[in-house]
């Protein structure tokens, strides 16, 4: 099985969840099945670093 992605963070289940629903909610990516997730907005994702 492979790692799960807040396994290889060192983040919990719940804190991984947050954060990406808050990305789908912001229309920067968007689920496209349960195992892939599809980024959207690439600039605005960048612009949350800035």
């Amino acid at each position: 099985m492979p790692p799960r992605i807040g396994d290889c963070l060192g983040l919990t289940l719940e804190t991984v969840s947050r954060a990406l629903s808050q990305l789908s909610d912001q229309g920067i990516l968007v689920f496209s099945s349960a195992h892939q997730i599809v980024l959207r907005n690439r600039q605005r994702l960048a612009d949350m670093d800035a």
